[in-house]
């Protein structure tokens, strides 16, 4: 069976607009008590064609703690946050939002071929790959606004260069960046799982 990841397809304008409406709600106080997705939310995932049982399913997975432990469903950053730890808050309603209509799309697939209790283990290991990913960038974008807070704004990127190091790590070593212009937007020790990239001052 493959991967969650390799079975996902850009979403639809429709779907895009299911997205959004999801992603007002999971960044609400609403959500913050809320156990499933409300039956407005489940009949517009129904309008796309998707199994009202795979939608709830994914809509429960993604009603769970959320992915950076840090409150509630988009719980505001603190006040001092800089950019980096601002965003990675602020995309979280929308993180959670993409994730509930993927895994209602492959939970759909599977109830139609047969195997929903199989897609069912396989999606929640992706989940939780999904949250460990999660955390890592808030753990990140944490160790950033540090190192930022104690150096000022001009940081460089520094990468453990060895056998290990993947290709676009490698390309970022040395570069020099603020921390509200990240270089292509990546954080530091979040390129991928297990990064061991991090910032330094740069003078």
């Amino acid at each position: 069976m493959s991967s969650p990841q390799q079975q996902e397809q850009q979403p639809s304008p429709a779907e895009d607009a299911v997205i959004a409406a999801l992603a007002v709600f999971l960044g609400s106080v609403l959500a913050v008590k809320a156990i499933h997705l409300p039956r407005v939310l489940v009949a517009r995932l129904e309008s796309l064609g998707l199994a009202t049982k795979a939608i709830k399913a994914a809509g429960d997975m993604a009603m769970e703690p959320p992915l950076t432990g840090r409150g509630r469903f988009g719980s505001p950053a603190p006040e001092t946050a800089t950019t980096t730890v601002r965003t990675v808050k602020a995309d979280e309603p929308e993180m959670r939002a993409r994730y509930v209509v993927a895994a209602a799309k492959r939970l759909t697939r599977a109830i139609t071929l047969g195997v929903y209790p199989q897609a069912l283990r396989v999606e929640a290991i992706y989940l939780k790959q999904h949250r460990a990913a999660g955390q890592n960038r808030a753990k990140a974008a944490a160790a950033l606004d540090e190192v930022a807070t104690q150096s000022g704004p001009w940081l460089m990127w520094q990468a453990r260069m060895d056998d290990r190091t993947t290709a676009d790590c490698a390309a970022l070593n040395g570069r020099l960046f603020t921390i509200n212009n990240l270089p292509s937007g990546l954080i530091p020790g979040a390129v991928h799982p297990h990064c061991r990239c991090r910032a330094v001052p740069a003078f």
